[in-house]
């Protein structure tokens, strides 16, 4: 790519096109990359976080009002920050994004499917092991157990609308490996600090066959 650079350099753009400040190939380009991320030492409440980023080549260019960049959402998989602490991962859907960091690093990771064709599309990148969300809208067990006949070889986890009393019914599924649900951890208890009754729910659940 910096050689292209560099070769284009013509009468209107002595050191080629893009390279306005002459530092191609002496940076590495790295100047192109510029970000504008912003951190808080208080807890994000939100239930899907997002970074907001800003990169612009040169912020602004005396030839052109409009600055030669975009804004965009950093919410891409990150493999160090995984890698870091997290055990594996699990996605409520998929994208290619996500898939191909999935694939750049050593964590086992659990993409979400609700149709056929998702858990197919996942099938065909090597996922045997899915997330089937949301649930209990998306069909319920009745869904789930359609896909069992032409897809036997996925084993799904379903979460999203799962309770106590509907577990055993998703358990029961041939392609059900196992369930999940908020129940767990109720928001009360979690504020109330109540470990032990957590606890007790923790255990309930591992009970459920």
């Amino acid at each position: 790519m910096i050689p292209l650079f560099l070769r284009s350099a013509n009468d209107r753009h002595p050191n080629g096109l893009a390279n306005g400040s002459g530092m191609v190939g002496r940076n590495y380009m790295a100047h192109q990359n510029s970000g504008m991320v912003c951190l808080s030492s208080r807890l994000n409440p939100t239930v899907f976080q997002k970074t907001m980023g800003l990169n612009d080549y040169y912020f602004g260019a005396d030839d052109s009002e409009l600055p030669l960049g975009h804004i965009s959402m950093l919410g891409k998989l990150d493999g160090n920050a995984l890698k870091a602490g997290a055990r594996f991962g699990v996605s409520p859907g998929a994208t290619r994004f996500l898939l191909d960091a999935a694939d750049d690093i050593e964590l086992p990771y659990l993409p979400g499917a609700a149709t056929a064709t998702e858990a197919m599309a996942l099938l065909e990148r090597g996922y045997r092991f899915q997330k089937f969300f949301p649930a209990a809208a998306a069909g319920g067990p009745a869904l789930l157990k359609s896909l069992a006949g032409p897809l036997p070889q996925i084993g799904f986890c379903p979460t999203g609308g799962i309770t106590p009393a509907t577990a055993r019914e998703w358990l029961a599924l041939p392609n059900v490996l196992c369930v999940g649900g908020s129940w767990l951890t109720p928001k009360a208890l979690l504020d109330a600090g109540d470990w032990a009754k957590l606890e007790g729910l923790a255990r309930e659940a591992a009970a459920l066959r």
